[in-house]
């Protein structure tokens, strides 16, 4: 079995955010210089009217990378800043998942094999902020349907996070993603 590495292209940013931060093809050609990198997490948010996936591919091949994946978050998006795949809104909540279906397209678009969701603004910030059963419940149904979608060709992965923004990250733990998963179906995955 050969070794491939892979990094997310948001590493590369130098912790700048913001209009600061380098562009999406800035920190593609910081990942080219280093050795034995085969593929780069593409962000969902990288693509844009300003780079669009053909020219994310036509970066990617000229500098011999792949695309291990697609990220999709939403931390700086301000419609989820209550919540995305467990909101009570409908309104909302079908916004989070039109972006995880986005982000499965982007996928396919790129020869990726992976979509990551990471469900960091899904929680609360003070106990009994949410009706926890009821959220629980949303946000298992909202994971089954980009997974239905994704399937059978991209699997779909967790990120877990114990916390940030959120102070209660609902999925927090290893144990937390598994149990999500374990209620999903096969495609969604750690």
């Amino acid at each position: 079995m050969t070794l491939k590495l892979a990094a997310a292209l948001s590493v590369f940013s130098g912790g700048e955010t913001g209009p600061d931060a380098p562009r999406a093809q800035e920190r593609l050609a910081s990942a080219a210089k280093i050795k034995g990198l085969k593929a780069v997490e593409i962000a969902q948010t990288d693509i844009s009217p300003d780079f669009p996936v053909r020219e994310v591919k036509r970066i990617l091949k000229e500098y011999a990378l792949l695309c291990s994946g697609v990220s999709a978050h939403f931390t700086h998006d301000k419609r989820f800043v209550l919540g995305a795949f467990g909101h009570q809104h409908p309104k909302t909540r079908n916004a989070a998942i039109e972006e995880g279906r986005k982000a499965v397209d982007i996928a396919r678009q790129l020869s990726a094999t992976e979509v990551t969701l990471r469900l960091h603004t899904d929680g609360f910030d003070y106990p009994f902020h949410v009706d926890y059963a009821t959220y629980w419940n949303t946000l298992i149904s909202s994971i089954k349907t980009i997974a239905k979608y994704a399937s059978p060709d991209i699997n779909v992965a967790i990120a877990y996070k114990p916390r940030e923004p959120r102070k209660h990250v609902t999925v927090a733990s290893v144990g937390k993603a598994l149990s999500l998963c374990g209620n999903c179906w096969k495609p969604c995955c750690i």
